[in-house]
């Protein structure tokens, strides 16, 4: 039985393997591994966001509603369907190609293009104005997570966050047979703040030096978990907006 722990004490020492009771664990990156994953990690964040609002105000200003109901627009949501779930299935089915150069790059460029079709499809009809409010105020909560993620750790509230994923998940589910205008406003603001959590937690396992969760070629991963709490969030701070809008 051997119990062995290498812990490097310059910035950019490699870290050896960890083997405990014969075990092998994923290191820990070094200081300057991190930062580079970090900066990796958030200048893919920032293209999706990017492609997003590009596309949501291509719509808007060019009226692209009319696009988007001819067999065309409808042929390019089909293959926007294809290449937002696509990378999720290649992801379960085999993780490591998101670690492999240029076919992490592909994954990333064809789950960012599909979203953001997709969710340009769901606002066309929505009102600029609602839009822009949406925006601001996720970007808001956006900093404001950020800005916190410094001074605290949810890393130990997974099961916490995946429970209550689970239960938004149900009410979704029961409120989608019977159609409450209240019940789904609930749900987006509790949806809305449990994403924000999620984005909590995740930036602490992106940010945190002794997170394991995370290796350094998995900055694409990251960057799309990230994406995802972002995205959710705005769409249910937009869908509570709308629906409180409708109902005055």
């Amino acid at each position: 039985m051997s119990n062995t722990v290498a812990i490097p004490i310059v910035e950019g020492e490699p870290y050896t393997e960890i083997s405990l009771n014969n075990e092998v664990f994923q290191p820990v990156m070094t200081i300057k591994e991190r930062k580079t994953f970090i900066t990796k990690v958030y200048i893919c964040v920032e293209f999706q966001l990017l492609s997003l609002f590009s596309l949501i105000m291509l719509t808007k200003l060019y009226n692209l509603q009319h696009f988007y109901i001819t067999d065309v627009g409808r042929g390019l949501f089909g293959l926007s369907i294809f290449f937002s779930i696509f990378p999720i299935f290649a992801c379960m089915c085999c993780e490591s190609i998101y670690k492999r150069f240029p076919v992490n790059y592909l994954m990333l460029l064809m789950f960012s293009l599909g979203t953001s079709y997709m969710v340009s499809n769901a606002v066309m009809y929505i009102k600029s104005d609602t839009l822009m409010v949406a925006s601001g105020l996720t970007t808001l909560d956006v900093l404001f997570i950020t800005i916190l993620s410094f001074f605290v750790d949810i890393s130990h509230c997974y099961q916490f966050l995946s429970i209550c994923l689970i239960s938004l998940l149900g009410i979704t589910i029961i409120n989608a047979f019977i159609l409450s205008t209240f019940l789904q406003i609930v749900i987006c603001g509790a949806g809305s703040i449990l994403f924000s959590g999620l984005l909590l937690y995740d930036t602490n396992q992106i940010t945190n030096v002794n997170s394991r969760m995370y290796t350094k070629d998995d900055y694409i991963l990251a960057s799309i978990n990230l994406y995802l709490d972002i995205l959710n969030i705005f769409l249910y701070i937009l869908q509570c907006l709308q629906l409180t809008e409708t109902s005055n």
